[in-house]
């Protein structure tokens, strides 16, 4: 059920027909899943990037222009290490680790960015930032995708006020 609703909420990065989706990530990390069925199951076309390339920032820089790639999902710390030049035409997805407003600087200033939120636990993210801006500082986690919440609670699993420190707690039907 999921997989299902995550392929069916709308983000502004939805794979879709015409669209090249380059699969970075190990099949044991949970975000090729939408790496491989978000392009698969939209008709778009998934470029399946070698391990080896992965490593080299540089060496996936030249596969993601030669191949036309129009979005990517990366974590913060490996988009950093990724040349800008030539990938304007890339819409980046940053996740699973906090995102720097330096990074955000950089790669918003030549193209989309997104940041995406979401343990492992709850099928790749349930949260999506609307596009980032350069200069707007550390991008928030975004709004939950249908069908999901995010709590704020205290120790006695209350909900707390705006500005006050809690957990952040996922709920919803998946």
């Amino acid at each position: 059920h999921n997989i299902t609703q995550l392929f069916d909420s709308p983000t502004p990065f939805t794979a879709a027909p015409a669209q090249t989706v380059a699969q970075v990530h190990s099949y044991s990390f949970d975000i090729s899943v939408w790496e491989m069925w978000g392009a698969l199951l939209h008709g778009g076309r998934l470029v399946v990037v070698p391990e080896a390339v992965t490593r080299s920032p540089f060496d996936l820089h030249d596969v993601l222009a030669a191949e036309h790639v129009d979005v990517l999902m990366q974590t913060p710390s490996a988009a950093a290490a990724l040349p800008t030049q030539d990938l304007e035409s890339v819409t980046l997805v940053v996740g699973a680790e906090p995102c720097p407003a330096t990074l955000v600087d950089r790669w918003a200033a030549r193209g989309e960015m997104y940041n995406a939120y979401g343990p492992t636990e709850t099928t790749v993210y349930v949260s999506m930032s609307a596009a980032l801006t350069p200069g707007s500082g550390v991008p928030p986690i975004g709004a939950p995708l249908p069908g999901a919440a995010l709590l704020v609670l205290d120790q006695g699993l209350r909900p707390v006020p705006a500005g006050v420190v809690g957990e952040l707690y996922v709920a919803g039907a998946g």
